[in-house]
C-alpha cells in the first residue's frame, strides 16, 4: 500500500514505473479512465483529473453510512428462526439477495413502527458522513445510495441528517403487507448485472460518469470491482474480498478519508 492509502499490492505495475511515476497503478479501469479523461494517468497519490468529467458516488448503506447492519439488527430482535441460514446460503452463491432477505424477514412478525423505533435507538452514523455530503454538493457531484436494506429506516436517517434533496435512494421498496414483508427491488437495466448494485455503476458508465463505490459485503463487490474507485470498510467482507480476487481498493474507517480519496478527481 502507497502513502496514499490505495491497496495496489497484488497488482502487478510496469517495471519501468515502479519508481512512483507509474500512469497505470494495476487495474483494469484504468483504461476507462484514460479513455474518459484524455490526459496522462498518475497513481493516486500524484493522481489529477480535469473537473469537468462529472462523477458519481455511490454508496452502501447498512455497516458503510452507518455503522450496523439495521436490517440484521432487525433480525436478530425479531426473527422468529434461523435467518442466518440464508445469510450463509447468500455468501455461499446459492440464493440471490432479494430471495435472502424476503427468506428472512419472513421470520419476522414486527410491525414497521416497531422495527423502526428499535433500529433507530440504536444505529449510529459512520464519522464524517456528513462532510462527504457537503464536498460532494460543492463539487457537483451526485451522491446515491445503493443498498438491499430497509428503505424506511434509510429515510429516517436521511431525514434527521437533513439531507433531503442531497441525495438519491436506489433501494428496495419495502412493503408491510397481511401476508408479511415484501421487497421490491429496483430493476436491472443490463443483462450482464449480477444485481442492481452494479447496473448502477454499469449505468453512469454509459453516461459517461466516473464512479466511486463505497461499501462493505459481499453483495457489493461486482459494483467495487467495475467502479473507477473502490472503498472499503476496514476488515469488511468486501475488503476481505478485494484482496482475495486483487481489486484495487481504498480501506476506510470514516468518511474522511473518502474525501481524500476522492481528491484524486480534483
Amino acid at each position: 500500500m502507497g502513502q496514499s492509502g490505495w491497496d495496489t499490492s497484488t497488482a502487478e505495475l510496469p517495471s519501468a514505473d515502479r519508481d512512483g511515476s507509474a500512469v497505470d497503478w494495476g487495474c483494469s479501469r484504468c483504461g476507462r479512465f484514460l479513455s474518459l479523461l484524455r490526459v496522462p494517468m498518475l497513481i493516486p497519490n500524484g493522481f489529477s483529473a480535469p473537473s469537468m468529467v462529472e462523477a458519481v458516488v455511490l454508496c452502501d448503506f447498512d455497516g458503510t453510512i452507518v455503522t450496523m447492519d439495521t436490517a440484521e439488527y432487525a433480525l436478530r430482535k425479531f426473527a422468529a428462526g434461523d435467518w442466518e441460514t440464508y445469510d450463509r446460503q447468500l455468501d455461499e452463491g446459492k440464493i440471490t439477495l432479494k430471495e435472502c432477505l424476503e427468506r428472512e424477514f419472513a421470520l419476522v412478525g414486527a410491525s414497521k413502527s416497531e422495527i423502526r423505533s428499535e433500529v433507530l435507538k440504536a444505529v449510529r452514523l459512520r464519522p464524517n458522513f456528513g462532510n462527504l455530503i457537503s464536498y460532494c454538493k460543492e463539487r457537483r457531484i451526485r451522491v446515491v445510495i445503493v443498498s438491499a436494506g430497509l428503505d424506511f429506516i434509510a429515510r429516517e436517517i436521511i431525514r434527521s441528517g437533513g439531507w433531503e434533496g442531497e441525495l438519491e435512494l436506489r433501494m428496495p421498496r419495502t412493503r408491510f403487507t397481511p401476508n408479511g414483508i415484501t421487497f421490491h427491488f429496483p430493476r436491472t437495466r443490463f443483462d450482464s448485472s449480477q444485481s442492481f448494485k452494479d447496473d448502477t455503476v454499469t449505468h453512469y458508465h454509459r453516461l459517461g460518469r466516473l464512479v466511486a463505490y463505497i461499501g462493505d459485503g459481499s453483495p457489493d463487490f461486482a459494483a467495487a470491482e467495475a467502479a473507477d474507485l473502490a472503498f472499503t470498510i476496514r476488515d469488511s467482507k468486501l475488503s476481505k474480498l478485494c484482496k482475495m480476487r486483487r481489486v484495487p481498493h481504498r480501506d476506510i474507517r470514516d468518511f474522511a478519508e473518502v474525501v481524500q480519496g476522492l481528491d484524486v478527481w480534483h
